[in-house]
């Protein structure tokens, strides 16, 4: 399985490196010639680009909003950092320590049943995509991570990712989704990023373990997923971590997703890393619509984000462009979130993709891949 997941990413890889060639021109001369770097501090150089090619390996800019979030910080199991409250839980499910990072998750408790938290019906939960991330310890062998209805479910089933959806056509018609993934989750009282992301205007599901791809299915472009409306969502179902009371949930997060095409920018890349006593963030595009100036926003829980900065833009332009933001007071030792936002006139402001990190002054690491957190929208 691991081989052909790096073989799947070298091919992604070499395809992606072609895409920006194509872009700025037809050889490696012509990507020099056209990388035009825009920055307040620090160097971003053309040798970069093929290297940023990575960041394309997830998904495509998307401007979806979180329209729920679960990060059990408090005392009670059914309230929501973000979105409805659920109107049932078990009984025995509990907010415990030893979730991610030192923080509070969900613990299923002694009992046998599931999870089974229940999040009533809204019409945010009828777009056109979703995408929905979380960290699971994998206990059980058999669970729903979220379903809703008879006609969407991400779930496990005798150890392995499963996944069913469905998704409309023309004139009333639909196709379905229904598999069991060839990737078993793997038992070692170890948290895990899970991710499973449906791209209406491209027509690719994903699913992704901590940042990896390990799942992707193509349907027809430009179609929207189909729900029943009156269904109501319902986390972690028969997910009880086997009643042995550990902390198996945390940062339950649900976006939407609409079409790209909303966006004023094609991004090819966006990513945070070291540099001496600052994080710098960093962003390609291949095509810019009338853009005055890029806003840098942080955030500690990917949910409330603040300005820290601007990066005048070109304003418009069809050509490879660079830019680079110098976070010159980063957090240290958490994860710190980074969001992107195209600022013009004809449009208010629509941000595009998160990034975490976590900075580290003598070990500096990436804590989360740059597309393992997708667009959101500034009301």
């Amino acid at each position: 399985m691991a081989k052909r997941i790096r073989l799947r990413q070298r091919q992604k890889m070499s395809l992606m490196h072609k895409a920006i060639l194509v872009t700025a021109g037809s050889s490696v001369l012509g990507l020099a010639v056209y990388l035009t770097v825009v920055m307040n501090t620090s160097n971003v150089t053309d040798s970069r680009a093929g290297a940023m090619a990575n960041m394309m390996l997830g998904y495509d800019v998307n401007n979806g909003e979180v329209i729920l979030a679960f990060d059990w910080n408090g005392d009670d199991p059914t309230k929501a950092s973000k979105g409805p409250d659920a109107i049932k839980i078990s009984s025995f499910a509990a907010v415990m320590s030893e979730g991610v990072d030192g923080t509070n998750g969900l613990s299923g408790g002694k009992s046998k049943d599931g999870i089974d938290m229940v999040i009533p019906t809204d019409n945010y939960f009828n777009a056109d995509g979703i995408d929905v991330s979380f960290d699971y310890k994998r206990l059980d062998d058999n669970c729903d991570f979220i379903s809703r209805g008879r006609y969407f479910n991400f779930g496990m089933k005798n150890g392995k990712l499963t996944i069913s959806y469905k998704v409309n056509l023309e004139k009333g018609r639909s196709y379905s989704v229904n598999e069991t993934v060839n990737y078993e989750l793997i038992k070692d009282d170890e948290f895990r990023t899970y991710r499973f992301a449906y791209d209406p205007n491209s027509g690719k599901g994903e699913i992704m373990v901590d940042g990896v791809v390990v799942w992707n299915y193509q349907g027809p472009k430009e179609r929207a997923m189909f729900w029943k409306s009156s269904d109501n969502i319902i986390i972690g179902r028969n997910m009880n971590g086997g009643g042995t009371e550990k902390t198996i949930l945390d940062n339950f997060i649900i976006r939407s997703t609409t079409h790209v095409q909303q966006l004023p920018i094609t991004l090819l890349a966006f990513q945070a890393e070291a540099r001496e006593q600052h994080v710098m963030v960093s962003w390609y595009t291949s095509r810019e619509t009338d853009i005055d100036s890029f806003i840098v926003e942080r955030s500690v829980d990917a949910i409330e984000y603040y300005r820290i900065g601007a990066v005048k833009a070109n304003g418009n332009s069809d050509v490879l462009r660079a830019y680079a933001f110098v976070d010159k007071t980063p957090m240290e030792n958490r994860i710190a979130y980074y969001r992107l936002m195209p600022s013009n006139k004809p449009l208010k402001s629509i941000a595009v993709p998160i990034i975490g990190y976590r900075y580290r002054v003598n070990h500096p690491e990436t804590a989360f891949n740059p597309k393992d957190y997708p667009a959101d929208t500034v009301k």
